[in-house]
């Protein structure tokens, strides 16, 4: 948001914040406030960081990821998933080959039978979907 959310907008589906500035019970409050596990942030912009070592157990308590349009964070998320054995669906978008030129082309059998490893950076959507498959044999992808 630009300076500040504008009246009306659900808060707390899109960001966790209750909008508390109607409220009328002698407490002074924020115009909104955040309640995660119970607790009010001062900043309601502020969330925390959602990993596996958290207090709220979000994510070692989730069923499955869904990563829709996740930019910089793809290779993290798919990552984070096959590390801990979490079902996803990743529909990756942005390359971001100059943000991350350690990612190499994974290799690719050369017609003997035998991987050729590749020293190319990962550079266009389908180099990534091949980097991203390459992480775990069951791994599978649609088009």
């Amino acid at each position: 948001w630009f300076g500040s959310r504008p009246k009306g907008v659900d808060g707390f589906f899109r960001e966790g914040i209750y909008d508390i500035s109607h409220k009328t019970d002698g407490h002074e409050y924020n115009q909104a406030s955040s309640s995660i596990a119970g607790n009010f942030l001062s900043d309601p912009t502020t969330l925390p960081i959602c990993s596996m070592c958290s207090e709220d157990n979000l994510l070692t308590n989730c069923k499955a990821i869904v990563a829709l349009h996740p930019d910089e964070a793809t290779g993290s998320i798919v990552e984070t998933a096959v590390e801990n054995e979490i079902p996803f669906v990743a529909v990756p978008c942005c390359v971001f080959s100059r943000l991350f030129p350690e990612r190499i082309k994974p290799a690719v059998a050369d017609g003997t039978g035998s991987p050729r490893k590749s020293n190319a950076t990962v550079s266009t959507y389908y180099d990534l979907i091949d980097w991203l498959v390459a992480k775990h044999p069951a791994i599978r992808e649609t088009r």
